[in-house]
This record gives C-alpha cells, sequence and structure tokens, in this order.
C-alpha cells in the first residue's frame, strides 16, 4: 500500500495539509473508528498544459485499495473524498 501511495502522487507538488488541517501526507480514520488509521491521504498540484491541477491521493487499508481524483478545485475534491471515504 505504501509503494502505490507513494507511486500514485509522483511528479504531484504535495501540499503540508490538505482542506481542514488535514495533515498531508497524513493517516486519515473511518468515523466510526475515529483512533485507528483506516490509510493514508495527500493532497497536491500538478501544472498540465498550463492548467494547475489539483488532486487528493488516498490508501485504505482494509480494501488494499489506493486511489486519486484531480480537479481544477481542491476544496470540492477534498470535500468528495471525505464524504465518500466515510
Amino acid at each position: 500500500m505504501a509503494q502505490a501511495f507513494r507511486g500514485l502522487s509522483n511528479g504531484m507538488t504535495v501540499a503540508s495539509t490538505c482542506p481542514g488541517s488535514q495533515e498531508s501526507p497524513g493517516p486519515w480514520h473511518y468515523s466510526s473508528s475515529p483512533d485507528q488509521a483506516a490509510g493514508q491521504v495527500e493532497c497536491g498540484t500538478t501544472v498540465s498544459d498550463g492548467t494547475t491541477v489539483s488532486f487528493v491521493v488516498w490508501t485504505d487499508n482494509a480494501k488494499l485499495t489506493a486511489g486519486l481524483i484531480g480537479g481544477t478545485d481542491m476544496s470540492s475534491l477534498y470535500q468528495w473524498w471525505k464524504t465518500k471515504s466515510g
């Protein structure tokens, strides 16, 4: 999982925090188990064809998955991810 997490953010400028002061990179937690890390999350940006693209990268240890979403608005992306991650 750690290798997949690092690979997804290759070429990205990683922010020190995600919206809401979430550490980036840092552990994230399910709402139902706030004392147990569910995986890692980080926020960052890259420039593609002169346009800044924002990304949220995460892993989910229980589901053995890694994911990445991108778009133009970091706050909206992070809120979408936070809502979907539970």
